[in-house]
């Protein structure tokens, strides 16, 4: 399949609905990769309504909170995906 950018830099891929969001890689031989990304359900993201202490602050309600353990391993995918992550694609950094 061949796409055509038009003036404002727009791609259409005909077989992409409204609202279809992709990853786009961009390899340094100028090849570009489209990846469809999956939302995540409701059954993924564990959500707790955080209760207010007396000095006004927000805490988990006991024993409901995440573990070291989860909270290392979530963190320590998460730097495993940014450092493999393209140089050129991070946030904060500009294309050249």
């Amino acid at each position: 399949m061949t796409a055509v950018a038009d003036n404002k830099k727009r791609v259409t891929i005909k077989t992409a609905k409204p609202g279809d969001r992709f990853d786009v890689r961009v390899a340094p031989d100028g090849t570009v990769t489209l990846k469809p990304l999956v939302p995540k359900g409701d059954d993924d993201v564990p959500t707790v309504k955080p209760i207010r202490t007396k000095e006004g602050f927000l805490m988990f309600p006991p024993g409901q909170g995440p573990n070291r353990e989860e909270i290392l391993a979530t963190i320590r995918e998460d730097r495993a995906l940014y450092q493999n992550a393209d140089r050129s694609l991070r946030p904060g950094r500009r294309r050249q």
